[in-house]
This record gives structure tokens, C-alpha cells and sequence, in this order.
């Protein structure tokens, strides 16, 4: 159980909670990637490139394997450490719908959280690339009456929870007013 449910779950009723992709990770995979096929690059053609800048160079002074070993190890500790911030910024990611409020909670240490009041939400907007299409994941922006406006991104089927938050919404409007 995380935080909010249980705060909340004494309290009030849950109605539903977001859940989050983990494509968010995708970026660290492609710069993985980019960082090991340069590498690959400057290893496979170290001497032709050291020819280029040092013209009738034999052997590679700069581009040999002992610095590219460093090289490798330095990229990869660079990918963990930014997938293990992201990854921190990732669990410390939560949204709940209970019966009257819709609250979102991020970041561990500098944390925000919003509480939206659900009689004050007026529209919600559903925004997908074709990629996060694909993998059903997007992001929704969540106006309210007053003109604030929220965006939560890589929420996993989106479209279906924006449909939960408007249900909702318009049944406490109903009650309400």
C-alpha cells in the first residue's frame, strides 16, 4: 500500500488510482545505446580517426582500448545514475480518485501535492503520441473552474482513467448541485 491510500483509504473511499509506465525508462535505454555505439565507433576506427587528426599517425595514442574501457565504464555508471534518479522520481509518483477529490502526490524529499476538489474540475484532455499510443500510456491535463490547469504524464490508459475522474466529477455535481 503506498502513502496516499494510506492516508486515504481510512477516510475516504478510493475509487481508483493511476498507474504509471515504465516507458518512461526509454530514454535511459536509447542513451545507453547511442553512448555504447559511439564507443563501438571509436574503438572499431580509433586508428583512422587519430590519422584524421594527427595526419601519418601508425599507431593510436588517444583512441586505444585501455582509455575506452574507462570509457565504457564511465558511460554506463552516467546511464545508472540518471535511470536511478529517474527511477526515484518514478516511485515517488501517485495518483488517487476518491469519492469527492482527486489528489496527486509527487517527489520524496521536495514533494508537491495536489488536491483537486472533484465539483471544481470542468474538462479533462487526453494527450497521446503514436508511440504512446501503441503502448497505451499518455499524458491528461486536468482543468479546473477556477482556470488552473494540471498535467500528469505517463499515466497508463489514460483515456480511461480521464473517464473516471469526469464520471465521477459529474455524479458529485449532480449531488451537490
Amino acid at each position: 500500500m503506498r502513502r496516499l491510500e494510506k492516508i486515504y483509504s481510512k477516510s475516504d473511499r478510493i475509487i481508483a488510482k493511476a498507474k504509471f509506465s515504465y516507458w518512461v525508462f526509454s530514454a535511459e535505454v536509447f542513451l545507453a545505446l547511442f553512448l555504447g555505439a559511439v564507443i563501438a565507433v571509436l574503438w572499431i576506427f580509433g586508428l583512422k580517426i587519430e590519422q584524421l587528426i594527427r595526419p601519418g599517425a601508425t599507431e593510436p595514442i588517444y583512441l586505444i582500448p585501455k582509455y575506452l574501457k574507462w570509457a565504457i565504464l564511465g558511460a554506463g555508471g552516467l546511464v545508472l545514475i540518471i535511470a536511478f534518479m529517474h527511477g526515484l522520481s518514478f516511485y515517488a509518483r501517485e495518483m488517487i480518485l476518491t469519492e469527492d477529490k482527486l489528489i496527486y502526490h509527487v517527489g520524496l524529499l521536495n514533494r508537491e501535492i495536489v488536491t483537486i476538489q472533484l465539483y471544481e474540475i470542468v474538462n479533462t484532455q487526453v494527450d497521446q503520441g503514436p508511440f504512446q499510443t501503441i503502448v497505451n500510456t499518455g499524458r491528461i491535463e486536468i482543468s479546473g473552474s477556477g482556470g488552473d490547469s494540471y498535467v500528469i504524464n505517463h499515466v497508463i490508459a489514460p483515456d480511461k482513467f480521464a473517464r473516471r475522474v469526469i464520471h465521477q466529477a459529474t455524479s458529485i455535481k449532480r449531488r451537490v448541485f
